[in-house]
């Protein structure tokens, strides 16, 4: 009897999961408490996309790398809704361990680490509150890491990357409204 209570608990609390997703628009502002302010305009313009982690809607961005433009989408989450506020940003990152470069902003940004185990090129990632990382060889990791997106095109990533162990990375919207 106690299985089926907990079963029962459980299933409630799922649908009530899913009607408040099925709700949710951003406008990629937070209030001063730190809540999502809301709009429904935006919320038309997001790329929904299914992924094996995330099931929900991702926020198409641009990636300038040197001159190279990538596309990119970032997971709405409260992270990457802070981290949208400083947009467009332009920062130097640097190369570590010839698969990453990372850049150390002079702000912090909520934690939500998590053991990733498998890292994939492309993905972007906040290790720390501080360290914005950008991955291009797959490789296994303990580290925990904030899921921020990814970069669509890794196999131009890859290439780009690989020649050049200082970067010029700017991020920026791409939302028409």
């Amino acid at each position: 009897m106690d299985k089926i209570k907990k079963s029962i608990s459980l299933l409630i609390i799922i649908l009530i999961s899913l009607s408040f997703t099925a709700c949710r628009s951003y406008d990629y502002n937070l209030n001063k408490d730190n809540t999502i302010k809301t709009s429904s305009s935006l919320s038309k313009n997001l790329a929904k996309e299914n992924t094996p982690d995330y099931n929900e809607e991702l926020i198409p961005v641009d990636i300038i790398i040197s001159s190279d433009s990538f596309a990119a989408k970032l997971y709405t989450n409260k992270t990457t809704l802070e981290l949208i506020k400083q947009f467009p940003i332009t920062i130097n990152m640097k190369d570590m361990n010839d698969n990453e470069k990372y850049y150390y902003m002079s702000s912090h940004l909520t934690q939500n680490k998590e053991e990733i185990n498998d890292i994939k090129s492309g993905d972007i990632m906040l290790y720390g509150n501080d360290c914005i990382v950008i991955f291009y060889e797959d490789f296994e990791t303990f580290y925990k890491y904030t899921r921020l997106g990814y970069i669509e095109d890794k196999d131009k990533l890859i290439n780009l990357l690989r020649n050049n162990k200082d970067v010029k990375v700017t991020f920026e919207l791409n939302i028409k409204i």
